[in-house]
Parts: C-alpha cells; structure tokens; sequence
C-alpha cells in the first residue's frame, strides 16, 4: 500500500489566475525571462528569479521574502483546508489527467515509490536547502501508477461546468482544476491509493531525494498520473570525449548484440546510435519477468554499457 495526503495549497487569486503560473525556469532564456518579469508583475518568475545576491544562502532567503510578500498583496493565498486537487492539462495533441496530492518520502525511502535514474549528491544537498529555506514546492514530482486512475476522477468531474479554476496560459495550453475538500471524498481518494503496491517516479527524482535529506519523515508534492495517460518520448546523449570509437563498438559486441542500421527507427524499443558517419542498434532481450523498472531503456544503458 501507498500513502498519499492532502495538504494546504498555495493557489493564486483568481484575478491573477492566468497571470501568475509559469513554465519552468529553465524553458525561459534571460531575455524571456526579464521581458516577463518587467512586463507581469505577478508572475511566478518575480518570486524564483534571483537579483539581489551572488550568495546561494541570501537568493534563498530572498526567495522566502518574495513568497511572504505576494502572499502580504494577497496575489498567492494559502489554502485553509487541506485538499486535494484533480488538475487536467490539455494541449493541441493531448489531454493529462491526474491528481495532486501529498506523498510519503517514507514510500519512496522503502522503495514503494520507485526510481528509474540515480541522482547527483550536489543537486541533492542544494535543493535540499532550498527546501529548508523557502519551506515550498513550487512543482510537483510526476509519479505515474499502473492502475486506471480514472475511477477517482468520476464524479468530480462528471459537471464540466463546475471548476475551481478553467484558464490558458500563453502557451495556448488549457488548465483545469477541480479541488476535493469534503472530509469523506478525500477518504475515499486515500483508500483508494492504499490499495496500490507501488507508485513510479516519471519525473522528479532529484526533488523525491532531497525531500528525503531534507525530511525523512514528511510528505512531497506530486501530481500522479496513470501510465496510459502518460506520452513517453525518446531521450538523448550526446557523448563527445570518447577516444577509440571502434574499441567502444568491440567492448559493446562482446556482451550485446549490435548491427549497423540505415537509419533510426522512431518505436524501436532497442537502444540506437550514430558513431562516425553510420548508425547501430543494440538488440536487447525483452524479459517480461523483470520489473517494470528494469525492462526501461535507460535502466538497460546504465547497467549494460
């Protein structure tokens, strides 16, 4: 069983509901960024863009200062109940569904919550502080399950017309929001979740770390997502310091099947590369014994190659 909670949001006014939320910090270049902060005075990037200090102790504390201060001018406001929220975003190619709600750090300590990729101890410790200063999760960890999640969703969602929050952002992509607050439904929603063995980290690892260095004992912030609503895309590595490519082909063949390929294959499920003018896919077994993490692409690189 899993354990999730509801927790006390942190949502804009309704006034500033378009106006606030922001894509990642790292989606913006610096003139994006300093257009949108000079431009909208209630963006999200006014809190989390630093200006005063080189110091990573006084931005944090800064950090801290600018939530207190949106929150003094009433454009953020911090929830009284502790709730739950169903969020959908929809995009001109597809429609997410999912549930933001608390999860346990101590799920994910005792691998009820599960990784796919190893984490870097300097990106743990510095978000870890982070945590302990500005005391807020800007974003949500995306955790997806294996179980249809769609049940949960029903009749809170079943009157299209009712939602806390219906909006666009700039980026032409719809969100709507649907807060459950009732003692009784946010029960159920629990046990619900209690049923389930194991939930899967899709995106967020070094978050889920941190939270863990940072608290062992508390709860994270995750938006859960049923695996057949999730898209998976390709990932990439471009690797440039290697200087023997054809010893890296031998040391490959000795333990993997590889054979050069005209060209990439979009739903391969095999491992692909270019090296010197020619592409190669690497065949790997597919055993439907092993788990779910194992049998990802990424799991095989790291442990194969």
């Amino acid at each position: 069983m899993v354990k999730i909670s509801a927790f006390h949001g942190i949502t804009p006014a309704n006034q500033y509901i378009d106006q606030v939320p922001t894509q990642p910090y790292s989606n913006y270049s610096t003139s994006q960024r300093e257009y949108e902060i000079k431009n909208n005075p209630h963006s999200f990037l006014n809190i989390i863009t630093n200006k005063q200090s080189d110091n990573p102790k006084n931005n944090l504390i800064s950090i801290r200062k600018r939530i207190d201060d949106f929150k003094e001018k009433k454009i953020i406001i911090k929830n009284e109940n502790k709730s739950l929220y169903i969020y959908r975003q929809t995009n001109k190619n597809h429609t997410y569904t999912g549930l933001i709600c608390a999860i346990s750090l101590n799920d994910y300590a005792n691998n009820k919550i599960k990784a796919h990729e190893k984490t870097i101890i300097n990106r743990e410790l510095l978000f870890s502080e982070y945590l302990k200063t500005t005391k807020i999760y800007a974003e949500p960890v995306l955790i997806t399950s294996k179980i249809d999640l769609t049940n949960i969703y029903g009749k809170h969602i079943k009157n299209q017309g009712v939602k806390d929050y219906d909006f666009y952002t700039k980026d032409k992509t719809r969100h709507q929001i649907w807060e459950i607050k009732e003692s009784d439904d946010v029960q159920d929603i629990i046990t619900f979740f209690q049923q389930i063995n194991s939930l899967y980290i899709a995106d967020g690892h070094h978050r889920l770390a941190s939270s863990l260095r940072h608290n062992k004992n508390a709860m994270c912030l995750a938006y859960i997502v049923s695996k057949n609503e999730l898209q998976t895309f390709p990932f990439h590595r471009k690797i440039t310091n290697i200087k023997n490519p054809n010893n890296i082909i031998e040391k490959i063949k000795s333990i993997l099947n590889i054979k050069i390929i005209k060209s990439p294959n979009n739903d391969s499920e095999n491992i692909q590369l270019y090296m010197r003018g020619k592409w190669y896919e690497i065949e790997l077994d597919k055993d439907i014994e092993v788990q779910l993490i194992e049998n990802l692409l990424v799991s095989k690189l790291l442990k194969n190659i």
